[in-house]
């Protein structure tokens, strides 16, 4: 039997924990997950990346914030290319000026991996449905 190819997901967060947990699930979940704690490494594995399903980052890192991470990726591989962002922080702090496709999802960082995936595991690798904030 032929082995199946899985979609990847990249998951990037300065923390290496939540980097590790995140990967971990999506992997359970059925992705090829590649796991960064850089998003200037993240962005220099997405230039050489052969494809992308999935955007799994943190909102505020140092050197480079997740929304200009997943502008970049969705250069790279589509417009929209399904999102999540994970933030300690609240809507608050994206100051209702960014514009984003129906496939970002955001999450606070205290919510249960298992609650993103009970409701989104479908949706968010096709791309459906309007920006979501999940937690607040």
């Amino acid at each position: 039997m032929p082995q199946q190819i899985r979609p990847t997901a990249l998951v990037v967060d300065d923390e290496p924990l939540l980097v590790e947990l995140a990967a971990d699930f999506l992997d359970e979940l059925g992705f090829n997950t590649i796991a960064k704690t850089c998003p200037v490494e993240a962005l220099k594995w997405l230039v050489r990346a052969p494809s992308l399903c999935l955007l799994l980052t943190d909102v505020q890192m140092p050197k480079m914030n997740g929304l200009e991470l997943a502008a970049h990726a969705r250069r790279l591989f589509l417009p929209s290319l399904p999102v999540i962002f994970v933030s300690g922080f609240t809507t608050e702090f994206f100051g209702g000026e960014v514009d984003l496709p129906g496939s970002t999802l955001f999450v606070k960082k205290a919510v249960p991996l298992q609650r993103i995936a009970a409701g989104n595991c479908q949706s968010i690798p096709l791309g459906i449905g309007p920006p979501r904030w999940v937690g607040g």
